[in-house]
């Protein structure tokens, strides 16, 4: 039912930092967004995208830094969400955004959700 790995999504404290430590530590070139307090890069069809601050959502992580967004794409989010329903799991919902409909799961001792899984049925 997953197709592929999408994006993910991290929180840092200092954009600069980050961009010049991962440019500098592993050669990955990041992208910086005019306007925002992001940057991007493309990694073997994903994206990465680094946060300053607050991340979207009001996502957070322990120490204001990691993962805030792991984004995945799929066949069928409804018939993800069924299967989820089905192993009474209930930490998800389903919403419409940006032309795509994203079902977003909360894991167990978040409180936030961070694992988003979409589809173009919209």
């Amino acid at each position: 039912m997953i197709e592929r790995l999408s994006g993910i999504d991290l929180a840092v404290s200092d954009l600069s930092a980050a961009i010049d430590a991962l440019g500098r530590n592993f050669g990955l070139k990041l992208e910086r967004i005019s306007g925002e307090a992001e940057a991007v890069m493309s990694i073997g069809g994903a994206v990465v995208r680094l946060v300053a601050g607050p991340p979207a959502s009001g996502r957070s992580v322990p120490g204001g830094e990691g993962m805030v967004g792991l984004w995945l794409g799929a066949q069928d989010v409804g018939a993800l969400a069924a299967s989820l329903a089905q192993a009474a799991f209930d930490n998800y919902e389903v919403k419409v955004e940006d032309r795509r409909r994203v079902l977003e799961i909360t894991p167990p001792g978040s409180a936030h959700p961070w694992l988003f899984i979409f589809d173009r049925r919209v």
